[in-house]
């Protein structure tokens, strides 16, 4: 059994954009529509923070609840870390 594989380069992958980008840009409205994605945030300051807010409390997660090394997961300082637990109302 011969199986085809697509090896189409889109234009996102010469520009060297990630494979995320390709994805998104073969998708059809109808499939986003279909699996519900349509319902994610579009505003910008809300998926912001909605990632961010994730991240933390994965880092968190990840480091048994050490702020220490939390914060050393995200690349930020433990105060940084601090403050932005307390945007988020986040308590450790």
């Amino acid at each position: 059994m011969h199986m085809h594989v697509d090896c189409k380069v889109g234009r996102n992958a010469r520009l060297g954009l990630p494979r995320v980008a390709q994805l998104a840009e073969d998708l059809q409205l109808g499939d986003v529509i279909a699996d519900g994605v349509d319902r994610l945030p579009l505003n910008l300051r809300q998926v912001r923070e909605e990632a961010e807010r994730g991240a933390i409390v994965r880092a968190l997660y990840l480091a048994g609840d050490n702020i220490s090394e939390a914060s050393e997961l995200l690349g930020v300082t433990r105060p940084t870390l601090y403050s932005i637990m307390e945007k988020y109302n986040l308590r450790n």
